[in-house]
């Protein structure tokens, strides 16, 4: 089975203002070029971060671009302690560590999409294996 491309898109908000405390928002959503399904690839823990203004209200925390075997191995059940997503909110004060981490999530995305192609093996009948015993 072929690796699909990965299409990342982000969209950008802004609360506060600029004289009081401003937070900045990036919701990127990853989908697969060809089909447009979700494409899970963002590992989670599930209510890790609070969220502003709500007691005791929690969301589920950004952990990093999944590895090839968490690619296979987790799912998206948000009951357990690691899971996968499409979609990530992150906050932020700053821009500019914003747009770092935009081009860092490119980058895990574009190396995860080279592993996963890595271990594609194409089948060839003409090929035999002799394993020698003794």
């Amino acid at each position: 089975m072929s690796v699909d491309n990965i299409v990342l898109n982000r969209k950008l908000s802004s609360t506060g203002s600029e004289a009081l405390h401003q937070s900045y928002y990036s919701v990127i959503t990853a989908t697969y070029e060809t089909s447009g399904d979700p494409a899970n690839i963002f590992v989670m823990n599930p209510a890790s971060t609070p969220l502003d203004g709500a007691l005791g209200r929690t969301e589920p925390a950004f952990v990093n671009v999944t590895n090839p075997i968490d690619y296979y191995e987790l799912g998206t059940d948000t009951s357990k302690s690691s899971y996968l997503s499409n979609t990530i909110t992150l906050q932020y004060t700053n821009t500019d560590v914003m747009d770092e981490d935009w081009l860092k999530i490119q980058d895990d995305v574009d190396g995860l999409l080279l592993a996963l192609r890595s271990e594609e093996v194409p089948l060839d009948d003409s090929l035999e294996e002799e394993v020698v015993i003794g």
